[in-house]
């Protein structure tokens, strides 16, 4: 469980209203898997063929695919649980983008796809098993951060460091 700094007092994240429901951002997530799969081969086909306007729709397709997906408020968190799925998308366009600067080495476009790969793995892995903790209380006491920050594998200096900005 990741933990966050919160000031007390503050809302809590169980208190705002959600505005995409978890099973809406798990809809969200498998789609935009879907658009960035077939958007890649369509962009590296459009590169390979110096095709601007080809390279300009899949810019297009993706553009309007995030720009329905805001991503920043507390409303919004449900879908953070699937933020490899959008960084997919986010991929897709780098490898657009940098066609259309000049023609991608063989070495850039493997690093690419590389990328492009292990953000699809890590995607079906939040489809498959969703980390849907992210309403859980948080921790309150000192002692209660400590104990959780010490399960994250945070060092004794880290908790001390924490524990002093918190109470600022």
């Amino acid at each position: 469980m990741a933990y966050s700094l919160t000031t007390v007092g503050a809302t809590s994240t169980a208190d705002v209203e959600k505005a995409v429901s978890d099973k809406e951002a798990a809809v969200e997530a498998k789609s935009n898997r879907a658009l960035a799969i077939k958007l890649v081969e369509k962009s590296l086909k459009a590169c390979r063929a110096q095709d601007w306007a080809q390279q300009s729709e899949v810019m297009h397709d993706i553009d309007k695919a995030l720009d329905r997906q805001p991503v920043n408020h507390l409303k919004y968190r449900a879908r953070f649980v699937y933020s490899a799925c959008r960084q997919m998308l986010l991929d897709v366009n780098s490898i657009n983008a940098s066609c259309f600067n000049k023609q991608p080495s063989a070495r850039e476009l493997a690093e690419a796809k590389r990328i492009l790969k292990e953000d699809a793995s890590e995607c079906a892995a939040n489809i498959r098993n969703p980390d849907l903790g992210y309403d859980d209380p948080q921790p309150e006491t000192d002692e209660e951060i400590t104990d959780a920050l010490r399960k994250e594998g945070k060092s004794e200096e880290d908790i001390k460091f924490i524990l002093e900005v918190r109470k600022l």
